[in-house]
């Protein structure tokens, strides 16, 4: 196994351990910590193990930071709404 396989499983298991501790401190910071260190994890280990393992990792990444993820459809519906609001000609 690939080095920078075994640094993304330890990041996989990081994040998972520490879940209940990022409801009680700043989720946002510690969100911020594992995605500075994920993105070039992730980086890394498609260079290292090509695009599939890439594409495989990014999946991973997704799905346990999913819940902050799904948190940016409320902003981005409310710009949607403002922009449409926007475009649409005065009478």
């Amino acid at each position: 196994m690939s080095l920078s396989l075994v640094l993304a499983a330890a990041w996989t298991v990081a994040v998972v351990a520490s879940a209940p501790c990022a409801v009680e401190h700043s989720g946002r910071m510690i969100l911020l910590a594992y995605v500075a260190a994920g993105i070039p994890l992730l980086g890394y280990m498609t260079y290292q193990n090509g695009p599939v393992a890439g594409l495989l990792g990014f999946a991973v990444g997704a799905v346990i930071l999913g819940h902050p993820l799904l948190r940016l459809r409320g902003p981005l519906q409310w710009l949607r709404r403002r922009l449409r609001h926007r475009e649409e000609p005065e009478h």
